[in-house]
């Protein structure tokens, strides 16, 4: 079964989580243009790419920590500190986010 967070992805006009009961989630329909414009993004540049998170679609699996935590410290501000890797390095981590909540800005 797909984690929560995959399956919850907004859709248009469609039932979030329909039948699915591993997480006490609300049913509810979402509409795709709408969620957008209310969700937070935060921005976090090296100079070279910006990296975009935002954390209502987190799922706070770890993965980002995990594999860059010269990166990515929870515990600090900035938590995301992308000058403390390379940029390839960085759009090879954010491509594992299972979630979807970490993004490259203007990549798709």
């Amino acid at each position: 079964m797909l984690p929560a967070a995959e399956i919850c992805i907004p859709i248009i006009r469609t039932i979030c989580m329909r039948g699915y009961t591993g997480h006490a989630l609300p049913l509810r329909s979402f509409n795709k243009v709408e969620t957008i414009k209310i969700m937070d993004v935060y921005e976090y540049a090296n100079g070279e790419v910006t990296i975009l998170w935002k954390p209502k679609i987190c799922i706070h699996s770890g993965v980002c920590v995990r594999t860059l935590p010269n990166v990515y410290d929870p515990k600090a501000r900035p938590w995301i500190k992308p000058e403390n890797a390379a940029s390839d390095e960085l759009t090879a981590q954010i491509a594992k986010c299972p979630s979807g909540a970490l993004s490259i800005k203007g990549e798709s």
